[in-house]
């Protein structure tokens, strides 16, 4: 299993925008059902900093760039995060304890 965060901060005016794009995304999930995926977006407390995690199964490729929906959605966020010269990246992961999730 691989695990992997994304975080990025984005403008207040901007979260009604980001939250559409992350239920467009999710519905094409929803509907694609890519094998060996899980994946889920958050948003932490102060309201503009989201959080993405996805999960790949051992010897599953990252299925997201494929499905239209999630392309779109990356390539609009950069209209809409602060704080970063550049799109935010994946960052692996590693659980080091666990009960009931990431298995």
């Amino acid at each position: 299993m691989s695990l992997f965060v994304v975080r990025s901060r984005v403008r207040e005016e901007s979260v009604p925008a980001v939250e559409a794009g992350i239920d467009r995304m999710i519905s094409a999930l929803t509907h694609e059902a890519p094998e060996g995926v899980r994946y889920a977006y958050c948003k932490l407390p102060d309201g503009v900093t989201f959080m993405a995690l996805l999960e790949l199964a051992e010897g599953t490729e990252n299925p997201l760039p494929g499905i239209a929906a999630c392309r779109e959605f990356q390539e609009n966020l950069r209209n809409h995060w602060i704080d970063q010269p550049q799109a935010p990246a994946p960052e692996p992961l590693e659980v080091v304890g666990s009960f009931g999730l990431f298995e």
